[in-house]
């Protein structure tokens, strides 16, 4: 066997590869362009035969996003203006063609009518923004330096202060305080002295406020500060929302009285008991509505066999991933447990007594901590409680009233998702599947040129040349090029530690390329082989001892 033979059956199609990459090197740009132009052919034949695949089965889904997210609620809300339109011209018996000419400057004055009520119904926000800007602008201009800098150096004592502050409680020191001043409410507390744990109580409640605040990092002033602003909004909006029309200071004396602030916390239940029986209702009738089209339904059944079809289909998929998951099952008995449990202990009776015993013990501590409610609780909570609710019914019809434009933007942002998740699985797969065909095209052409050797002299002189050549030269060519980025790399670094690195990793390279020849060595063959601990071995080295003797 001569040294070409040894070099065919030894040797892998790759380093075809590393002869093309010596080519490119060399300066010659007509094979460059040639490469960068079938590159780019490649590219842009597979994106147009994936196009013309998912055609089909893409067009309908983005038809059917297009109407059902952003056409139809346009739509129907276009439809609604000019039914209003009609309505408005039959109850003023206009002429159509007049009304048709004299509606843009109807327009223009339903805009001007929108925008005068908008500022008319938000007037005291807009003032109370204009006169801070205009303050915050004249200050600018016309304050001295000198005050400018004092406020400034104010803000960040005082910014310094409470991280200070907030940072020098832990969680211990915060227990320890919470148990000696609720063991001395409990021991020392008489209604008679309630006024001299007011004080306590609250500072308390602020430094159970400040150690949450104090996991937010950079963070933490901001928020704090931001909730005692929300605080004390709460309490001039539950003074503002009083029934009584008694003056400021009687209001909060009313809050360290119990029967008041009991009122006001049970206020504010039962406003949450009257929408939950509102919401109901509303679901009630829905219900009936739902069972009045039952029928509608059933005579319908039978034009909807493709639901049962795809139902079938979806069924089979998950059957089908988890029987190729198995292990889904054990993440599956966790739920199906909790499940068993809680309907055994429903069927026994234990869970209905232990809601029962914990219902017991959270009266008792709701009746203990309205007795003591200046002491152990915060005189906000009434107020916070109702601006909470009102904030709670504000978002709850905002939303409710902007379901179609909540919808859309929903379905859009999951439909540039889906996109975006289906160009990445498709990129994927056809990257694995042109690595797939080419190492089955590699495998050919080995397993052809090591069983019929013959082949190849069917071949020209100089290709068969060219292919030896590159085959000879992939090894030297690639040490070469490490060698060259790897002085590029180090070039500012020791010499001698430069030099040993460059050698241990041109050892991993060596030890490489035997490895991939070894692997595609036949079984008939001898002579040393490169294991895998060799390879490891080499490697850990530079990890461990990079550069060094």
């Amino acid at each position: 066997m001569n040294r070409s033979d040894s070099i065919r059956r030894d040797r892998s199609f790759d380093s075809v590869l590393n002869k093309l990459m010596r080519m490119r090197s060399q300066n010659h740009e007509t094979f460059k362009a040639a490469m960068y132009n079938f590159l780019i052919a490649a590219g842009i034949a597979a994106f147009v035969a994936v196009c013309f695949i998912l055609g089909p089965f893409v067009r309908p889904l983005l038809w059917a996003f297009l109407m059902g997210a952003v056409l139809f609620p346009f739509k129907r809300h276009l439809a609604q203006l000019l039914n209003g339109w009609f309505e408005r011209l039959e109850e003023r018996d206009s002429n159509v063609m007049v009304s048709i000419c004299l509606a843009p400057l109807e327009a223009t004055e339903y805009c001007g009518s929108l925008v005068v009520s908008w500022v008319r119904e938000h007037w005291q926000l807009l003032t109370a923004g204009v006169g801070v800007a205009t303050c915050i602008k004249l200050l600018v201009l016309y304050a001295p330096k000198g005050f400018l800098c004092a406020v400034w150096r104010f803000i960040v004592f005082s910014h310094s202060t409470l991280i200070q502050l907030i940072g020098f409680l832990n969680i211990y020191m915060l227990i320890a305080i919470i148990a000696i001043y609720l063991s001395s409410v409990y021991i020392l507390w008489k209604p008679e002295n309630s006024t001299k744990f007011v004080m306590a109580g609250q500072s308390l409640w602020i430094a159970v406020v400040s150690y949450g605040c104090s996991f937010l990092g950079a963070l933490q002033v901001p928020v704090f500060i931001l909730i005692m602003l929300y605080v004390g909004i709460s309490i001039i909006y539950h003074m503002r929302t009083a029934e009584d029309s008694s003056s400021c200071i009687d209001k909060l004396k009313k809050l360290l009285d119990k029967t008041d602030f009991e009122k006001s916390v049970n206020n504010v239940s039962i406003k949450k008991q009257s929408l939950h029986s509102d919401a109901e209702d509303i679901s009630l009738s829905d219900t009936i509505d739902s069972l009045e089209n039952t029928d509608l339904f059933d005579e319908n059944e039978g034009q909807h066999l493709s639901d049962i079809y795809f139902r079938c289909l979806f069924y089979a998929c998950i059957a089908t991933f988890l029987y190729r998951n198995v292990w889904m099952f054990i993440l599956a008995a966790i739920p199906i447990s909790l499940h068993l449990l809680y309907t055994l202990g429903n069927v026994t009776g234990f869970t209905a007594f232990i809601y029962g015993k914990i219902n017991e013990a959270y009266d008792q501590l709701k009746s203990w901590a309205i007795e003591h409610h200046s002491a152990v609780l915060p005189l906000c909570l009434p107020g916070v409680l109702e601006l909470n609710y009102k904030i709670n019914a504000i978002i709850r019809n905002s939303l409710k009233s902007s379901v179609d434009l909540v919808t859309s933007i929903l379905m859009i942002i999951l439909m540039l998702l889906i996109i975006v998740f289906l160009g990445v699985f498709f990129c994927v797969n056809i990257y694995s599947e042109t690595i797939e065909v080419a190492y089955l095209g590699k495998d050919l052409i080995n397993k052809t040129i090591t069983d019929r050797p013959e082949l190849i002299d069917i071949l020209p002189q100089n290709i068969q040349s060219s292919i030896d050549d590159a085959l000879d030269n992939a090894h030297h060519y690639g040490r070469r090029k490490i060698e060259t980025y790897i002085d590029d790399w180090l070039a500012e670094a020791d010499s001698v530690h430069a030099t040993k690195l460059k050698e241990q990793i041109l050892d991993v390279w060596d030890r490489l390329i035997q490895y991939w020849i070894d692997v595609n060595k036949s079984d008939s063959t001898y002579g040393p082989r490169v294991p895998t601990d060799a390879l490891k071995t080499t490697f850990g080295e530079i990890v461990d001892n990079p550069g060094k003797q």
